[in-house]
């Protein structure tokens, strides 16, 4: 037998050995000097994109030696612990480059995590998170995004202008763009409406088409319908083109400086508190500048004009929003812009009525606001709007016109969800301006009059007035099957004509396949004739509303999960439409013109990816009216054939190119050439004496290449861009109208400014 203590020894060797080891492992980790315990050591920081500091959630990361891994947050951090050494941090992220960096672990006493920036495959300093994507019930609607909108060639970062290039669209601006207003499938330009929201307002753009008053950045997504839309929105006979503002970003501060050929802006966004955001905005125009240069250089220009104050004009925005919680939001935006100039006149352009000194001062104002509520099955939004516009032109004591108006606006939009197949919508809109005009001017050139003469009467008013109307309106959407159905209806009061609408429609979905989808609408759409149709001295009191019947079928077909065929064919049966009825007095009017519009529109899209977004677009419509005592015509605006194709291609991260083709038929017009004249000695000019048909002719059509190139460098908290936008580049022209000498024995065709002036655009952007 063995004795006891050499047992004991036996068994107490491994465990000094183990002792010994643990000992050494001890001094090698680091301890905490108050407890003597070992400290933990860390791999840690945040993650963002180079370029934009967009904060990159959800990012898992690795360390390559022990493949122990992290996710980061909601603010981009992380935190891994590891053995005090020096590691490899690898972040694999689609879309972004390959990322590895050598980083070292850090003990408790770490006070600021470093920065890992991943670099973009393809940068977006436009990308926004869209809040809205609910389902509309609409047949003929188009939802653009804001890069879609900045990046179309020929557009100058201008989001509104984007809309001329879908179905249906044509321009009628002098600049080419959105401008004085746009012909939806063959209407008139003032038979659709503008919203921004939930409000209708006056005033897009700077000098009638120069540049638009709301700045890309601030815009969410553009909603364009044709026709044939829901009962939501009244007052209009023809489209409707709703432009959602964002709400500004949560996660950073932020913002861009832009300086271009035409103008200055920038714009500063970012959080207030954990709930609330601020982004502010302004921009200042350059055409002071130019106007000046070209007065220098023009001597024969100098002789006939010259300048007490030059053009100038500038605008900005203020928006906010609070999320109180998920599911109940204020939003807040002020709106403003201001343009003015004042010259005089060579003695050649005076006449009995027009002085030699002309001046035009505009400021435009407004205030509106947005909460955004739900609760279990309902849902609300109740804007109201409070603005003030004054618009001045002066061209002496018996030629003026000053218009000053107080808005007062509220919408209230509810829907409620009665199943998962049944959804009711209603709502109403609510309108008490005060407006107060003084003024002495001509009767207004109407559309298709082959001539007008601005002097044959002379009108003088000092109105002080109100402008109320009340609209309420309610939709059943519903979903049964293979089948959508959306019944509405939408109601209409206006105080000032005495005068009211109902009109019923119905919006018809069918889900025939997976990818092809049947749909058709039919309803009344109604509008109040133009205040100086329905007012005196100007019109005729008490018109009836003017109505438009429309039918539209047809279908969309997904050909790919990128790209989708929509094809439409619609006819439009326009009645009580307001026309003069009296060839001695321009001031009386009467409900009795009407009007037919037919035609088909195709719309082939590729939607946008990374790298590519593109459509081709064609329309084909004819559109005819019949005013009182006259035969069938053409509307002035008609366009029988409009093409249009968008291209945009990002090459790599730094290049993108883009293109833009577009032919359209030339508008009809009334040769007005070698007719008989009247001499009006007071005003020094000659009145053609026309009483045939009217827009017999047309001018030719016109084919159009615009190109755009976008150059992009990235820093780590800022990117620089530099864009180049040319349009027209072919020099093609373009005819808008027929232009006369003074006594009519000379014609010659009047182009479009974009088709004599050079328009290229030309800017750099900072986003920071």
């Amino acid at each position: 037998m063995r004795p006891p203590y050499l047992i004991f020894f036996l068994l107490l060797i491994p465990l000094l050995f183990l002792g010994a080891g643990a000992s050494k492992h001890a001094e090698e980790k680091p301890t905490d000097s108050a407890s003597g315990k070992s400290a933990p050591s860390w791999v840690s920081g945040t993650v963002l994109e180079k370029g934009t500091k967009k904060i990159l959630r959800g990012v898992t990361l690795y360390i390559k030696e022990t493949q122990d891994q992290a996710v980061t947050d909601k603010n981009g951090h992380f935190r891994i612990q590891v053995p005090p050494g020096r590691y490899t941090l690898t972040i694999p992220v689609s879309g972004y480059e390959a990322f590895e960096q050598q980083v070292v672990a850090s003990g408790p006493d770490e006070k600021e995590a470093p920065l890992f920036r991943l670099t973009p495959l393809i940068a977006n300093p436009y990308k926004i998170v869209v809040t809205s994507k609910k389902k509309r019930p609409a047949v003929s609607s188009q939802t653009i995004g804001i890069e879609e909108a900045v990046m179309t060639p020929g557009n100058n970062r201008d989001v509104l202008n984007v809309v001329t290039n879908m179905p249906g669209v044509s321009s009628i601006s002098a600049f080419g763009g959105y401008g004085s207003g746009l012909v939806i499938r063959g209407a008139a330009s003032e038979e659709s409406t503008f919203f921004v929201d939930d409000h209708e307002i006056p005033l897009l753009y700077h000098f009638g088409g120069l540049e638009s008053i709301i700045e890309p950045e601030l815009v969410e997504s553009i909603e364009y319908d044709a026709g044939g839309f829901s009962a939501e929105y009244g007052e209009t006979l023809a489209g409707v083109v709703s432009l959602k503002l964002k709400e500004p970003r949560k996660d950073r501060f932020g913002g861009y400086v832009n300086v271009s050929l035409l103008s200055s802006s920038c714009m500063l966004e970012g959080p207030l508190s954990e709930k609330g955001s601020l982004a502010v905005s302004f921009k200042r125009g350059f055409i002071d500048i130019y106007t000046r240069i070209a007065m220098d250089m023009d001597e024969e220009l100098k002789e006939e004009v010259r300048f007490l104050e030059y053009p100038t004009y500038s605008d900005g925005a203020i928006l906010y929003s609070h999320q109180f919680s998920k599911r109940n939001t204020l939003k807040l935006a002020a709106i403003a812009a201001v343009e003015n100039t004042e010259l005089t006149m060579s003695q050649e352009e005076i006449s009995a009525r027009i002085s030699d000194r002309v001046s035009e001062d505009l400021t435009f104002s407004m205030i509106m606001a947005e909460w955004s509520i739900q609760s279990g099955r309902w849902k609300s939004r109740f804007s109201p709007l409070i603005g003030f516009n004054r618009f001045d032109v002066d061209a002496g004591s018996r030629a003026f016109f000053v218009l000053k108006q107080n808005q007062t606006r509220f919408s209230e939009k509810i829907e409620y969800e009665l199943s998962e197949t049944q959804k009711l919508r209603f709502g109403g809109r609510i309108v008490g301006d005060k407006i107060n005009l003084r003024s002495s001017l001509w009767s207004r050139k109407k559309e298709g009059e082959a001539y007008h003469n601005p002097f044959e009467n002379e009108i003088n008013a000092n109105n002080d007035g109100h402008l109320f109307t009340v609209s309420v309106y309610g939709m059943d959407q519903i979903t049964q099957g293979a089948w959508m159905v959306t019944p509405g209806v939408h109601a209409l009061f206006d105080r000032h004509t005495d005068q009211g609408y109902l009109d019923p429609r119905l919006l018809l979905k069918y889900q025939w396949s997976d990818p092809l989808i049947l749909k058709g609408a039919m309803g009344l759409y109604s509008s109040t004739p133009d205040l100086d149709e329905c007012t005196e001295p100007w019109g005729t009191e008490h018109l009836e509303p003017e109505r438009s019947l429309h039918t539209v079928t047809g279908f969309e077909y997904k050909i790919t999960s990128d790209i989708s065929l929509d094809l439409q064919a619609y006819y439009k049966k326009l009645f009580n439409m307001a026309v003069r009825s009296d060839p001695k007095d321009p001031t009386v009017y009467s409900n009795s013109g009407e009007g037919r519009i037919h035609g088909a529109e195709i719309f082939l899209k590729h939607r946008k990816t990374d790298r590519f977004f593109g459509w081709v677009s064609y329309s084909w419509s004819v559109s005819k009216r019949t005013d009182e005592n006259e035969s069938d015509r053409f509307f002035s605006e008609d366009i029988p054939h409009n093409l249009k194709a968008v291209v945009s291609y990002k090459l790599n991260g730094d290049w993108t190119l883009g293109g833009r083709y577009a032919y359209a038929s030339g508008p009809p017009y009334t040769d007005l050439l070698n007719v008989e004249t009247l001499y009006d000695s007071d005003n020094d000019q000659y009145i053609p004496l026309h009483d045939g048909p009217v827009n017999t002719d047309r001018l030719s059509g016109h084919h159009q290449v615009d190109l755009r190139v976008d150059r992009m460098w990235l820093f780590d908290t800022w990117v620089l861009s530099v864009y180049l936008d040319v349009r027209n580049v072919l020099r093609q022209k373009i005819y808008i109208d027929k232009s006369y000498n003074k006594d009519y024995t000379e014609s010659e065709n009047e182009e479009s400014l974009e088709s004599v002036v050079p328009f290229i655009f030309l800017g750099t952007k900072i986003d920071f």
